[in-house]
């Protein structure tokens, strides 16, 4: 924990790409899961990938806030390309339920309930 100080300012450029990701993510945008709670596991995901990669030192100037705004638009841009993506398995799932519902009605008579000649 000692060595994260020196390196806050990359340890932010961390928190606010992982953050701005479960903005965007549909799993986590849902008003039920509390703001905290998304936060806290930001701040925790942001802690472990800490370590993980050589992080500079780096200096809180202009440039910095040029990268955590670069860094936010990242996050929004990989949780928007998640939302996408389960958003055209859910629309594809739909299309599959629909194609079933009607090709079971070949099968089951719906007024009598059992099965058709």
């Amino acid at each position: 924990m000692e060595e994260l100080f020196p390196h806050f300012p990359a340890f932010l450029l961390i928190v606010v790409r992982v953050t701005t990701f479960f903005v965007a993510m549909p799993i986590f945008s849902y008003r039920s899961i509390p703001v905290q709670h998304r936060v806290g596991l930001g701040i925790f995901l942001a802690w472990i990938m800490y370590y993980t990669i050589d992080a500079p030192v780096l200096e809180l100037d202009v440039t910095f806030y040029l990268l955590i705004m670069k860094e936010a638009l990242v996050g929004l841009f990989i949780g928007f390309a998640a939302y996408m993506i389960l958003s055209a398995v859910q629309v594809a799932g739909g299309l599959i339920d629909f194609q079933m519902g009607f090709s079971i009605a070949n099968v089951i008579t719906p007024k009598r309930g059992h099965k058709a000649r």
